[in-house]
């Protein structure tokens, strides 16, 4: 019987803590929270288990100090990425700052063909200004952008390099040379009033002695010219302040293969044709022809071609290869009253000759005598000093015009 009550009792503790635990886990009503209300205060029981959430990457491009950021400036380096071999990269930079007390430049990266963050101390090689077209270390790179300084504290370099190999422009009355693509110039220009210029100088040319640059103004087709020696010092281009002197010496060099190459060029077709002829009658044939000079529809040559070979016969070209020498003390010496006068005598000679045969001929003639009547007065216009000269050269009473 004892044990009976002794069993009974076991199972009645038991059944006692079985049921307490699990009344125990149950939320109670009173403390259940009122779900019309919203509220921050969660127990630590109630609260539920922390789920991980994704790393969010914040770019680099958009964190950091700023130390410079302004419009894209295409920059050309190698640089080591992490266990990578070092790479050329082009970059279009817009962006300079610090993070961590490291330095990056930010941009669209060319190489890849998206934005891109680069580490300074990652850059292998000397960094390449696209439009400079100069090479800098790091360092001048990172100075630069420290002060705001995009031509990295090498204003005149451009245009050193550039003086180094060349002379100053030693240009003659009607030479006319255009600078492709324009250089882009600020400056004071005139004696009396004075205002300020900015403008686009797409050509070089001399006039009655004077040097005359010619301006485009950036919008529209206008077109303005400026007597070199009105205009003030300094001069204001994309690389630095220059002289007046360096203005001319600098544009110089962009035309100077221009230069060289019209210097020779009616020499050059004489020469052409001497190869194949082998001997030439330079009375029959005449030195306009051999030259390369032609006009009409048949033979003739473009405008420009033309002139160019008028300014070189009559400025530059010595006729060494002339070996008539009477025929060619006829045209004097380069640069000469004589070698204008002759010029000019020579194609009146073929106008008025076309124009009596025009009246007379079934042969249309009108567009040879239009583009005599052209060069004609381009010569007029552009070399009239030279037929004002002071300097008299001896010649033969008569000038055969007869052939040139």
């Amino acid at each position: 019987m004892d044990s009976l009550i002794l069993w009974g009792l076991a199972i009645a503790a038991i059944w006692f803590f079985f049921f307490r635990d699990k009344e125990a886990e149950k939320p109670s009503k009173r403390e259940a929270p009122d779900r019309s209300e919203r509220t921050n205060e969660v127990s630590v029981a109630q609260a539920p288990r922390r789920a991980s959430t994704p790393k969010v990457t914040i770019p680099f491009s958009d964190s950091g100090k700023t130390i410079w950021a302004g419009e894209p400036i295409e920059l050309k380096f190698s640089y080591k990425s992490n266990g990578k071999r070092a790479q050329s990269r082009s970059v279009l930079v817009d962006r300079y700052f610090e993070s961590g007390g490291n330095r990056y430049i930010a941009g669209h990266c060319l190489f890849k063909g998206a934005p891109r963050t680069f580490k300074t101390s990652r850059v292998t090689s000397k960094v390449t200004v696209a439009k400079l077209g100069m090479s800098f270390d790091i360092s001048v790179i990172q100075k630069g952008f420290r002060e705001r300084d995009l031509s990295f504290g090498e204003d005149k370099v451009f245009l050193d390099n550039h003086k180094k190999s060349t002379k100053r422009p030693t240009l003659h009355d009607g030479d006319s040379y255009d600078i492709n693509p324009p250089v882009l110039a600020a400056f004071v220009y005139g004696s009396s009033s004075t205002k300020q210029v900015t403008t686009y100088i797409r050509q070089v040319k001399k006039r009655v002695g004077r040097v005359f640059v010619v301006g485009q103004e950036s919008k529209g087709d206008i077109s303005l010219e400026f007597r070199s020696d009105k205009i003030a010092e300094p001069i204001q281009l994309e690389q630095g302040s220059v002289s007046r002197i360096e203005f001319l010496e600098f544009l110089y060099s962009l035309f100077k293969a221009e230069f060289e190459c019209k210097k020779g060029i009616s020499q050059a077709n004489r020469a052409a044709k001497l190869s194949k002829l082998g001997a030439i009658d330079w009375e029959t044939e005449g030195l306009l022809s051999t030259s390369g000079y032609h006009v009409g529809k048949t033979k003739g040559v473009k405008q420009q071609v033309r002139r160019e070979i008028l300014s070189d016969l009559l400025l530059h070209d010595d006729l060494r290869d002339v070996d008539n020498i009477k025929y060619a003390r006829e045209w004097g010496k380069a640069s000469s009253k004589l070698r204008f006068t002759k010029l000019k005598n020579v194609l009146n000679s073929f106008l008025k000759t076309s124009e009596k045969r025009n009246m007379s001929s079934k042969i249309d003639l009108d567009q040879a005598i239009d583009e005599w009547r052209s060069d004609i007065a381009f010569l007029t216009k552009e070399f009239s000093s030279y037929g004002k000269g002071t300097k008299k050269q001896s010649s033969p009473k008569k000038a055969s015009t007869a052939a040139v």
